[in-house]
């Protein structure tokens, strides 16, 4: 299971999540820090290139659609 880099915009952390594929595509990333599911990510290119998510922007505050390259 890949682990993914994620920030989370209700608390401002970065975290780090393992994810299975299908778990990134159904937006089932949560922060386990205040349990909030805002989140930008993964911030990670190739993770995110291999998922098929494209990603954008700063690290930290990157715009990311899943399923669209």
């Amino acid at each position: 299971m890949p682990l993914y880099n994620f920030f989370c915009n209700k608390c401002g952390q970065e975290v780090d999540l393992f994810l299975s594929l299908g778990e990134l595509h159904r937006g089932a990333a949560q922060c386990p820090i205040c349990k909030g599911k805002d989140l930008n990510g993964p911030l990670q290119a190739g993770a995110a290139e291999s998922a098929g998510v494209s990603c954008s922007g700063s690290k930290g505050r990157p715009s990311c659609v899943i399923g669209q390259k």
